[in-house]
């Protein structure tokens, strides 16, 4: 198991806090498309698909970065959350935030 999971875990938990703000900061800001041309309000509009898209995973991210930390609290981190197995040390070592094993991860 990594060294220090809930360590790993806050880091992770602060970087993906610092996207959401800033995702939502860039699509708060895109601004009004009214006085642009249509080459331009199409590619702010494919922008703004692009990065509510990213928000939308991120924010995935975090959900599974705070059910690694409950794990963590109720004793069950390094447990699969599907199939009960136990997640191998090295997957736990890479992605601190694994709460699937790689089988049932995979389907």
């Amino acid at each position: 198991m990594v060294d220090d999971p809930r360590g790993a875990l806050v880091a992770k938990k602060r970087e993906i806090a610092t996207l959401i703000e800033d995702l939502t900061a860039a699509l708060d800001s895109a601004g009004s498309a009214a006085n642009r041309s249509r080459s331009d309000r199409y590619g702010l509009s494919s922008e703004r698909y692009s990065q509510a898209g990213t928000l939308l995973e991120v924010r995935t991210q975090a959900s599974i970065v705070d059910r690694a930390l409950a794990k963590l609290e109720d004793g069950t981190y390094g447990v699969c959350d599907s199939c009960g197995a136990q997640i191998p040390s090295e997957r736990c070592e890479i992605h601190p935030w694994a709460v699937l094993c790689v089988p049932c991860a995979d389907s």
